[in-house]
């Protein structure tokens, strides 16, 4: 799975099976409205969601879960499917409401 940035400098080639799980985790967690969730809120709210045998092992599992939910969350930024909320410290995120958001290719 081809991934891309906000930036569009660069992609990332991933795992798809990771990809759409962490993707799947990221939009149901992330609500449309209100005060978003950081990071940090957004990283352990997706975390019960996702099977820990795809990421097994203790702190290189932590770092690859970290690294892939960061790429992912980048990639729905460049899709235009979640935004962060402007002036916020630090960053708060929401998912855009589904109706709103443009299509999305698979790669």
């Amino acid at each position: 799975m081809r991934t891309e940035t906000v930036t569009g400098k660069y992609s990332t080639d991933i795992d798809s099976k990771k990809y759409w799980l962490i993707r799947a985790a990221i939009m149901s967690v992330l609500p449309t409205e209100g005060q978003g969730l950081t990071y940090k809120a957004l990283q352990a709210a997706i975390e019960p969601r996702v099977p820990a045998k795809m990421f097994p092992g203790s702190a290189a599992a932590k770092t690859s879960m970290t690294w892939y939910t960061m790429t992912v969350k980048l990639d729905l930024q460049a899709r235009g499917l979640i935004k962060h909320l402007p002036k916020t410290s630090p960053l708060r995120y929401l998912r855009i409401d589904s109706s709103l958001a443009p299509p999305v290719a698979s790669n």
